[in-house]
């Protein structure tokens, strides 16, 4: 099964990295306040977003990601 790995730019200018099975779902979620985090930083905007034929492959991006922004 095919999985996503986002980045979402926030209202205070920082970016959420995140990944997930179901893209068009999760970007919903975010944008209307259903996400726990972004929830705090509407509105959010999708800025990149890439398909992996697997969620391991696209967790270990998601990780990788996420240990660049540090």
């Amino acid at each position: 099964m095919s999985s996503w790995v986002y980045i979402l730019k926030l209202s205070n200018g920082k970016y959420y990295i995140g990944s997930t099975r179901n893209l068009k779902q999760r970007i919903y979620d975010h944008q209307n306040g259903k996400s726990g985090f972004t929830s705090k930083y509407l509105p959010v905007k999708l800025k990149y977003s890439q398909k992996f034929d697997n969620h391991s492959d696209a967790l270990k991006t998601e990780k990788y990601l996420k240990s660049l922004k540090s």
